[in-house]
C-alpha cells in the first residue's frame, strides 16, 4: 500500500454499546421541538417535566420526597442503594430553556435537551441494576434564571443528607462532541477527580480534559458552594449558543454515547464501594436570581484545557469582530480595554461592562508577538 498519511475515513460500522443514539436523538427531538420553547413557567417546560417524569418511572426509579416526581427544584427521582443507601451520588441536568424573545423560539437541543436526554439515558441504564450508594437523579428547573432549580434542591436537603452527598455529575450542553474532547468543568472541586478521570479514560479510550477554572455557569456550581465535590460534563462551546439555531439537526447523539460510556466509569466508581471523595471547602454562594447575561460577543471561540495566561482562541468565529481584527485560532487574548483577562472569568466578567456597538482595544499575543486591535463589538 501507499505510505500514508491517508485521508479520513467514516468508521464501517461502530462497536456495540449499552447506551441507545436512538433513545438519546427522540428524547432531544422531543425536547427541542416544544412548540415555544421550554422558558419559565410555558407549557412546553410542564410538557418537558411530563415527559422526564414518566421515563424516570417507567426506568424504574422511585419519587425522590412524597409520591410526585414534579418538586419546586425540578423533577426529581431516585434508586435506591445496595448497602449504602444512606450515601448518596447525585446526576442532574437542566431541563429548562431560554423564553421566546421577539417572536424567536429557543430549541435548546445542545443546551440543554442534550444532557436532559443523556441523564434520561442513565436512568434507563441504572434503574436495571443496583448499585452500593444510591443516585438521586435531578432533572432542575430554573438553571436559566440563577440555578434556582439546583440551589432549591439543596437548601431543602437537611445537613445530615448534604452530607451524606458524595459528589454531583452535572451533564450541560454535551450534544455537540462530534472528534473533540470531552472537557469536564470544576475538577478543582475534589483532588479525586483527576485519578476517576484517567481511569476513565483508560477504560473507554475516550479523550478529555480536566478545567480547574473556577466557572458558575451552571449546575454544578451549586454543590461546589455547599461543599460537595461536583463537575460538569461540556462537549464545547458554539456559535450556537443561546440562539434559535441550537436545533436538533446539529446534535451528535454518538458523542453522547461515547460520554455516556466515559461517565458510566466514574459512576461506578462513586456509586460503588469506593471511600467519598475529599470534599472543597464551601464558598460564597452566588447571589439568587437571575445572573448578569453578557450581551457582546468578541467571536472568540475558548480553549477550555488552555492552562496558560489569557484566553486562547480554539476558533475565531467567520466574520465575527475578531476575524475582522486579523485574530486566527491560537492566538491569546490577555486584556480588554486595559483590563487584563488572565483566565475565562476574568474575559467574561470583562465583557459584560459593554453593549453591542461599542468599540474596545483588544491585547492579545498571536505568533509569540503582542499586539492589539480596536474591535467593535457583536451581539451575543
Amino acid at each position: 500500500p501507499a505510505p500514508g498519511p491517508y485521508p479520513a475515513r467514516a468508521p464501517l460500522a461502530y462497536p456495540p454499546s449499552v447506551f441507545s443514539a436512538a433513545n438519546i436523538a427522540a428524547d432531544i427531538d422531543y425536547l427541542s421541538g416544544l412548540p415555544g420553547g421550554r422558558g419559565p413557567g410555558s407549557p412546553g417546560a410542564a410538557r418537558a417535566a411530563r415527559h422526564i417524569a414518566g421515563i424516570f418511572a417507567a426506568a424504574g426509579l422511585k419519587p425522590f420526597e412524597g409520591a410526585d416526581f414534579r418538586t419546586k427544584a425540578g423533577v426529581l427521582g431516585v434508586l435506591k442503594g445496595a448497602s449504602k443507601s444512606a450515601e448518596t451520588l447525585v446526576l442532574c441536568a437542566h431541563y429548562d430553556g431560554l423564553p421566546q424573545a421577539d417572536g424567536a423560539v429557543f430549541p435548546g437541543a445542545d443546551d440543554n435537551a442534550s444532557g436532559v436526554a443523556l441523564l434520561l439515558e442513565l436512568a434507563r441504564y441504572y434503574g436495571a441494576r443496583r448499585p452500593e450508594r444510591a443516585i438521586v437523579f435531578a432533572a432542575f428547573d430554573g438553571e436559566e434564571r440563577g440555578r434556582l432549580g439546583s440551589k432549591a434542591f439543596l437548601a431543602a436537603l437537611p445537613e445530615p443528607q448534604r452530607a451524606s452527598v458524595n459528589a454531583a455529575l452535572n451533564f450541560d450542553t454535551v450534544g455537540r462532541l462530534g472528534a473533540g474532547k470531552v472537557l469536564v468543568l470544576g475538577s478543582s472541586s475534589s483532588d479525586k477527580w483527576v485519578h476517576i478521570f484517567r481511569g476513565a479514560g483508560f477504560v473507554t479510550g475516550t479523550e478529555y480534559d480536566l478545567v480547574k477554572e473556577d466557572l458558575d455557569s451552571s449546575d454544578q456550581a451549586s454543590f461546589i458552594e455547599a461543599g460537595i465535590p461536583a463537575v460538569q460534563f461540556f462537549s464545547g462551546p458554539h456559535a450556537d449558543y443561546h440562539k434559535p439555531s441550537d436545533t436538533a439537526d446539529r446534535t451528535d447523539a454518538r458523542g453522547i454515547v461515547k460520554l455516556a460510556e466515559f461517565a458510566r466509569e466514574a459512576i461506578d466508581y462513586l456509586a460503588g464501594e469506593s471511600q467519598p471523595l475529599t470534599r472543597p471547602p464551601g464558598r460564597a454562594p452566588a447571589a439568587t436570581g437571575p445572573r448578569q447575561e453578557r450581551r457582546a460577543a468578541t467571536g472568540l471561540v475558548p480553549d477550555f484545557g488552555f492552562q496558560g495566561e489569557g484566553v486562547r482562541a480554539q476558533d475565531i468565529t467567520p466574520g465575527s469582530p475578531l476575524a475582522a481584527a486579523g485574530l486566527k485560532p491560537g492566538d491569546v487574548v490577555t486584556g480588554i480595554d486595559g483590563e487584563g483577562t488572565p483566565d475565562l472569568r476574568t474575559y467574561s466578567e470583562a465583557l459584560k461592562k459593554f453593549s453591542p456597538g461599542q468599540k474596545v482595544r483588544v491585547a492579545y499575543v498571536s505568533d509569540g508577538a503582542q499586539k492589539t486591535a480596536e474591535i467593535e463589538l457583536a451581539a451575543r
